[in-house]
């Protein structure tokens, strides 16, 4: 993954987007940046600082089809009765009204499989009343 963030840093620092990004973040945030290491930490400097999310879980919920949805089996919170709260629902993907297709490479080397958000992948696709369809395959890359 190091070198791969190198690239995309790279990307945001010197290529097309260095611009836009001089002139909205500080100093301090654009130094932050220069050291990154790894993709969740590009996304905390670059995405996050940039278009002003909360924070990290923040900017991957509000981009994430599962929406505001914390299963309890990733322990993103302490919080009993948040994880409780959303144990049950599944976001915005229950409210899929026309098919849609989640397809994830488990060898995603970006995007781990378990991001679609539960260690029970039948459940999500039986979520939107028939319309999701989830194919995850072996190999795939991102």
């Amino acid at each position: 993954q190091p070198m791969l963030t190198f690239g995309l840093r790279e990307d945001i620092l010197i290529g097309k987007y260095a611009r836009h990004y001089k002139h909205r973040l500080t100093s301090g945030q654009f130094l932050k940046m220069l050291r990154v290491t790894s993709i969740s930490h590009l996304d905390v400097e670059a995405i996050v600082n940039y278009n002003s999310f909360e924070n990290l879980v923040h900017y991957y919920s509000e981009m994430s089809a599962m929406g505001d949805r914390y299963p309890p089996e990733f322990n993103l919170f302490d919080d009993d009765e948040s994880s409780a709260q959303n144990a049950t629902s599944w976001g915005r993907i229950a409210n899929v009204s026309i098919p849609f297709a989640v397809i994830q490479a488990l060898d995603d080397p970006l995007v781990g499989w378990r991001t679609v958000g539960t260690n029970d992948p039948q459940a999500l696709a039986d979520s939107g009343s028939g319309n999701v369809f989830l194919l995850l395959t072996k190999a795939g890359g991102h």
